[in-house]
């Protein structure tokens, strides 16, 4: 992957520049993926990762991707886990987009996907982390 970076990131801002709302934003949300993918330092920062799945979300506020990566990438990597927890809940408690046939079949594989990522929180986040949001998990 950093072989690739350079070129993945002129695709995703060529993409950004000329069609932004490409499959609901999808450039952001590639954006941020490799961001949060790469080792700190060389990817970028938590912040430049959140600019990226902030203007997704604006442009595709029922696609249940944004909200996974943002518990399954962004969250672990900051050790929020209070964001992970809410972006968890928040794609296991939306419907499906009825009648949607591009973001329907998505969303249903990313509810899956955050499904199984809800039972992994404690392998993925400090004790201190998860007794910040949950005081009374074990030390």
């Amino acid at each position: 992957m950093l072989l690739e970076v350079d070129d993945l990131r002129r695709i995703f801002a060529r993409v950004i520049e000329l069609a932004p709302d490409t499959f609901h934003g999808g450039a952001y949300l590639h954006e941020a993926e490799l961001t949060l993918a790469l080792p700190s330092g060389y990817a970028g920062t938590l912040q430049t990762a959140s600019e990226a799945l902030t203007q997704a979300e604006r442009l595709a506020p029922a696609w249940l991707a944004v909200d996974l990566c943002w518990a399954e990438r962004w969250a672990v990597k900051a050790q929020d886990y209070g964001m992970f927890k809410r972006k968890l809940q928040k794609v296991l408690d939306s419907p499906l987009v009825a009648g949607d046939n591009e973001l329907g079949p998505e969303n249903d594989l990313t509810r899956k996907r955050a499904l199984k990522l809800s039972t992994q929180g404690t392998l993925l986040f400090t004790r201190s982390a998860v007794q910040r949001v949950e005081p009374s998990a074990p030390k």
